[in-house]
């Protein structure tokens, strides 16, 4: 983009149009430059060079108020900063099943319930309901703060 950087137009769309969800398409991995675009107004930033498996789950999750960031740089950007609801997570401090761990990391990948049941070979209400067992059990209400818990977590390294 010649006349303008990438950040400066998340910036001018977030301020012109204040409902849309911008998804950031880039080759830049470095963190500070994907903090910058969150707090320009995106809502979600992919690397080109993973855009493949990470596309599809990175406009749902953008497009249902989510928020998305690239496994490979994920734990980057939210690794040194991750908290939730005021207090820093502390790694090991919840006991989630593992079928509880599984469905959470991929909900925060941006999959939806009927994908996630598919995956792991359960039922869509069963997913629903390790989700939601998981959720009040590390005390998150959005999908942004899904995200943060699971890169805190690490649960983006092995992605």
């Amino acid at each position: 983009m010649p006349a303008l950087n990438g950040i400066a137009l998340v910036r001018r769309l977030a301020t012109e149009q204040k409902d849309i969800r911008v998804l950031v398409l880039t080759s830049h991995e470095n963190e500070a430059y994907a903090k910058q675009a969150f707090e320009a107004g995106a809502r979600g930033y992919i690397l080109k060079k993973s855009v493949a498996p990470n596309l599809i789950p990175a406009i749902r999750a953008v497009f249902t108020g989510g928020l998305y960031v690239d496994p490979n740089i994920a734990e980057r950007v939210f690794g040194d900063a991750a908290k939730i609801g005021g207090s820093t997570l502390v790694a090991g401090q919840i006991s989630l099943s593992d079928r509880e761990r599984d469905v959470l990391k991929q909900t925060a990948l941006g999959l939806a319930n009927k994908e996630i049941a598919q995956q792991l070979g359960i039922g869509v209400k069963s997913v629903e309901t390790y989700k939601a067992r998981g959720i009040e059990k590390i005390g998150v209400k959005t999908r942004a703060e899904l995200v943060r818990y699971a890169a805190a977590q690490g649960w983006f390294a092995d992605v």
